[in-house]
């Protein structure tokens, strides 16, 4: 069984409209709704700012990143602006 997640605001209560769902056409799927709590906004925000510091962490470990200085990021903006 695969699971999908995903959080609208509801505009019209009469209708909830789902775009773009990992399902194909014909499958039966099992549908719950729920409001959204505030220890669910807050959990899924902490989620997210946990897998930043995730990122952020193996980005900084990266000498590759830890090593240009600011004349070649510079440098590097300015070959983008000209194309290159």
């Amino acid at each position: 069984m695969r699971t999908y997640e995903t959080n609208i605001v509801v505009n019209d209560p009469s209708q909830v409209v789902l775009t773009n769902i990992p399902f194909k056409k014909g499958e039966t799927v099992h549908i719950t709704i729920q409001n959204e709590t505030e220890e669910m906004r807050l959990s899924r925000k902490a989620k997210a700012y946990e897998a930043w510091d995730k990122l952020s962490g193996l980005l900084g470990a990266n000498d590759q990143f830890q090593e240009l200085t600011e004349e070649e990021i510079a440098e590097e903006i300015a070959a983008y602006r000209r194309g290159e």
